[in-house]
């Protein structure tokens, strides 16, 4: 089942993106699908696997492909990622951290794929899991945002 991204495309002589089909990997991975018509020029390949961010495009919310990842699998399997244990809470590997800097905390968790597990442990009130999954996605001080969020949580969502 495919979704509906937004590819750069190149010699345009501005900022232009093509809603393209590309199949979800998970983590906010995705394998472009289709083909490339004649007169375009795109910045990935069909079948390429790409991150994708959440950007403003044509005054709304997108997903556009911005980064080529190395080989992927063409399938995943989904599980939460996040394990709670009466001791510990273990969250995944987060890869490409480098790239984390000039980011908002939400394009961070969204780039590491952590953002159901934000939104679980801010719903569930659980300080310590907002603490750990802040620092793995680089937040100097989360300890301002979160009181923040759990201050009024309805009105960021929770």
């Amino acid at each position: 089942m495919s979704e509906t991204i937004y590819m750069p495309l190149l010699n345009e002589g501005r900022e232009v993106w093509r809603p393209v089909a590309a199949v979800p990997l998970g983590d906010g991975r995705y394998r472009i699908a289709g083909e490339i018509p004649e007169d375009e020029e795109w910045e990935f390949l069909p079948g390429d696997a790409v991150i994708g961010r959440a950007r403003f495009v044509v005054g709304e919310q997108r997903i556009v492909a911005v980064e080529k990842i190395g080989s992927y699998p063409a399938r995943q399997p989904r599980h939460s990622g996040l394990e709670n244990t009466s001791q510990s809470v273990r969250l995944p590997n987060v890869q490409h951290v480098a790239s984390l800097s000039g980011m908002t905390v939400n394009e961070r968790l969204f780039h590491v794929g952590l953002v159901d597990q934000w939104d679980a442990a801010a719903r569930r009130r659980d300080r310590a899991a907002m603490v750990d999954i802040l620092k793995r996605v680089e937040v100097p001080e989360p300890m301002p945002i979160i009181d923040t969020i759990l201050a009024d949580p309805k009105k960021y969502g929770f």
